[in-house]
């Protein structure tokens, strides 16, 4: 007949499991967190071959089975023939690799608002003399020159490797209106895709003004303004910012003319975005040799940043916008 064992055997026996669950759980803890690991670096891993490819894709094309033809040479430049052989996943963006693409002007250097210091840096890294950099500015700033093509005296090499690795600016024209009176106005598109206003005002005394806008949309809201309709987008980087006056005063200096004046009264508030807004405020000053007492920031009234202003080393002019009475 079946016996009951001892109570002393059924406690040791419970114990001795116990004893064995307690064992067993930090190795099953570590085997989930192991699993947990492995699948979170798995789509980790995924994303980033995702995000590879997409760019690749984006950028050279390379070999696999399927053929596009007939390309849109305006658009791709002579780096593509009518018939390219490319990754059967890619789309028709992906044939949008020519040296004037915007999606590739990102990766290059701009010429236009990189210190004259940087671009003696990277010149020398490049392996050519520093005094390089001093004829590529005075092409641009002097000269007035937006093709590197024209920079005569800079050897065929350097010209080669400018045109491969830069570009002169990185705002792209999108629209350009001229009234009677020659004022330009101009709809640059960002390289997020933003868009910005920035306007060419001639004077009968011989004046020549930029108006440049130091946002992309505006967060003040104002009723009068079409920009504060739009919303607040983003900041423009001291460089978007500086570029606006660098293009107007490189195109004058190509007629003979030369840029006397900027105001900060387009797009955005320019004291909302002060320590971009003083930064290309410097550079236009000490770069393009416009005096600061010809530099206007306008202002709805951002009275900590009028404060600080009051206080920075650069005697530029203050407007405020009377926007209610």
């Amino acid at each position: 007949p079946l016996q009951r064992p001892p109570a002393s055997n059924i406690a040791a026996d419970l114990h001795g499991g116990a004893m064995a669950s307690i064992r067993f759980i930090p190795a099953v803890i570590m085997a989930a967190s192991f699993i947990l690991l492995r699948s979170r670096l798995s789509h980790a891993a995924t994303r980033s071959a995702a995000a590879f490819v997409s760019s690749s894709t984006r950028s050279i094309p390379s070999s696999s089975s399927a053929k596009v033809t007939a390309v849109n040479t305006k658009k791709c430049g002579p780096s593509l023939s009518s018939t390219t052989t490319l990754q059967s996943t890619a789309t028709r963006d992906a044939l949008d690799v020519s040296p004037t693409s915007p999606d590739l002007d990102l990766f290059k250097v701009n010429l236009l608002t990189l210190p004259l210091p940087e671009l003696e840096t990277i010149i020398k890294s490049w392996g050519f003399p520093a005094f390089r950099a001093r004829q590529i500015n005075n092409w641009i700033f002097n000269q007035g020159v937006s093709d590197i093509d024209e920079m005569s005296d800079l050897p065929l090499k350097l010209r080669t490797v400018l045109k491969e690795r830069a570009t002169i600016g990185s705002l792209h024209l999108e629209i350009e209106q001229v009234s009677n009176d020659g004022t330009k106005k101009r709809a640059y598109k960002l390289h997020d895709g933003q868009m910005i206003e920035s306007v060419l005002m001639p004077y009968e005394d011989g004046r020549r003004t930029a108006c440049i806008s130091s946002q992309a949309g505006c967060a003040m809201g104002c009723v009068f303004c079409a920009t504060g309709q739009m919303g607040f987008a983003r900041q423009l980087t001291s460089e978007e910012i500086f570029e606006q006056v660098a293009r107007f005063a490189s195109e004058l200096k190509a007629d003979g003319e030369r840029l006397s004046n900027v105001v900060m009264m387009g797009m955005g508030e320019p004291l909302a975005n002060y320590r971009n807004v003083i930064a290309a405020i410097r550079r236009m000053n000490e770069e393009l040799g416009i005096g600061a007492r010809k530099i206007t920031v306008s202002t709805v009234g951002v009275v900590p940043n009028i404060r600080k202003l009051m206080d920075e080393d650069i005697q530029v002019r203050l407007a405020l916008s009377l926007h209610c009475a």
